[in-house]
């Protein structure tokens, strides 16, 4: 009688662990789906700021570019101050000269491309 007593206990406690086992991979299952789910969020945000870091990077070394193709450019108007002679009054009319003329471009860039804007409208 004790013997069938003690089985008795023994298949109980087996019975009792192996449903908390299974309620315990239960949760723990929601939980993996939980983290994957959050992952899955997580890299598709990562993959949108990288593209988006990216693409300023790109901007970044396009402006860049552009500056130095520009300042390559106005190194024409300013090359021949560098071998003048010190001569405050050439330089200065030189250099008069040179702020006209630079103005003068700026202000024609400016009316070109109100007239393409005009243009584009109007079309």
């Amino acid at each position: 009688m004790v013997m069938e007593i003690i089985v008795g206990v023994i298949a109980l406690t087996l019975a009792i662990l192996s449903v908390f086992c299974i309620l315990s991979l239960h949760d723990t299952r929601k939980t993996l789906k939980k983290t994957d789910r959050l992952l899955l969020d997580l890299d598709k945000s990562l993959q949108h700021l990288t593209e988006k870091g990216l693409e300023l990077m790109d901007n970044a070394n396009k402006l860049t570019l552009d500056i130095q193709k520009k300042s390559e450019a106005l190194n024409v108007l300013f090359r021949h101050l560098h071998l003048m002679k010190p001569r405050p009054e050439e330089s200065l009319q030189k250099i008069g000269q040179i702020i006209d003329f630079v103005s003068g471009g700026v202000n024609l860039f400016i009316k070109l491309k109100d007239e393409i804007k005009h243009y584009a409208k109007s079309r």
